[in-house]
Parts: C-alpha cells; sequence; structure tokens
C-alpha cells in the first residue's frame, strides 16, 4: 500500500527540494521520447508516491478521508509481480495539432508493444471501462515473462517500445540504463550494470 510510505505535510515540504532533484535525476533515466508527440515515463513507487505527495500539497489535502481516497486511485495502477506500469504522454501544442496526426485513431490498444529482442510483448492500457481509449495521460500494464526479463540485462539484446498503428508508426529504443531500471522493477539483477556501453540503435 502506497499510504504506508506517504510524509506528512510538514516532513514532505522539508525534504521537497531533495526529493525533486532525484526524482527528476530518476525520471530521466525512465523516460523515453516515442517520435514527436509521444513520450513514456517506466513509473514505479518511488514516482507515484512523488505524484500523490504533490497532489497533496498543490491542493492542500489533509483530511484522512481525502487522502486515503487519492492513494487508492493509485494503488489500483500498481502492477502484479512481472508486469511493469507505464505512462504514455501525448504531447501536441494544440487540438488541432492533435487532430491532424490522429484523426483516424480510435485506440492504440492492439498496436502497442514492448519489444525485446525477438519477442514482441503486448501493452495492456489501464482505463476504466466509462474512459475514453486514448487521452493525453495513458497508464500502462507491460507483463514481461521471465525469459524476456533476463534478456534485459543483455546489453546485445534490442528493447523498444513500440506503436504500429498506421496513423503513428513509431519505435522508441531504451537505452541502455532504462533497461537496467526496469529490470530492476522486475526484481532481475543486471549483470553488466557496470559497463557504460550502449544498446543498439536500431535492430
Amino acid at each position: 500500500m502506497l499510504s504506508h510510505f506517504l510524509l506528512s505535510p510538514e516532513i514532505y515540504e522539508q525534504s521537497r527540494p531533495a526529493q525533486q532533484a532525484r526524482i527528476i535525476a530518476l525520471k530521466k533515466r525512465r523516460r523515453v521520447a516515442v517520435g514527436a508527440h509521444m513520450s513514456l515515463l517506466f513509473e514505479n513507487r518511488r514516482t507515484l508516491l512523488f505524484h500523490i505527495q504533490e497532489v497533496l500539497r498543490s491542493e492542500g489535502i489533509t483530511s484522512e478521508k481525502r487522502i486515503a481516497s487519492e492513494v487508492e486511485s493509485y494503488d489500483g495502477l500498481l502492477p502484479r509481480p512481472g508486469v511493469l506500469l507505464a505512462t504514455l504522454f501525448l504531447e501536441f501544442t494544440s487540438r488541432a495539432e492533435a487532430h491532424a496526426v490522429l484523426a483516424d485513431v480510435a485506440d492504440f490498444d492492439e498496436h502497442t508493444f514492448l519489444r525485446v529482442g525477438p519477442h514482441r510483448l503486448p501493452v495492456r492500457y489501464v482505463r476504466s471501462p466509462d474512459e475514453p481509449k486514448l487521452t493525453a495521460v495513458n497508464y500502462l500494464h507491460i507483463p514481461v515473462p521471465d525469459a524476456q526479463r533476463q534478456l534485459l540485462t543483455q546489453n546485445s539484446v534490442p528493447v523498444a517500445f513500440e506503436i504500429t498503428h498506421p496513423a503513428y508508426v513509431q519505435a522508441a529504443i531504451l537505452p541502455a540504463i532504462t533497461c537496467r531500471e526496469i529490470a530492476a522493477d522486475l526484481g532481475v539483477l543486471y549483470a553488466q550494470a557496470s559497463s557504460a556501453a550502449a544498446r543498439p540503435t536500431h535492430g
């Protein structure tokens, strides 16, 4: 439960500058551009906790009931073991620009994958039935079987986040530092953590 790790407003305010610096550095390692109009952030407990603390701070939420309600919505995002959590951001400067690119897109549900070497792993969009299928902020669960988890630790194996919809075909290669992060999320020891070698930029 994320609530077990929340700081009181007073303690959070005191530690916020240091926490912001750490989270900015962490997100830099975990974020990749997906073409010109999207980016992907691999989330973990630390990024979710920071977001919750910022929401509570900005909205002045202090009652236990409202805090519990806010935390509950994020608890539901936490995946089971062996599954990654990511946020796919759509980044357009205007609705007109978004319409020009995505006019024919109802959703990307059948067109989003994590490729690990030759293996294409389906991605599941996390949403309630009444939510739009494609929004500015989209939460994803990415199940990674054990065999593919082990491949994440090998610099020779390319890893990419792919969108294959005809309206927006993109493949974002994950750098080695991002693969180390998500391997750790999955409980895999990164055998070459001390190596500075980059992953292939094509595959």
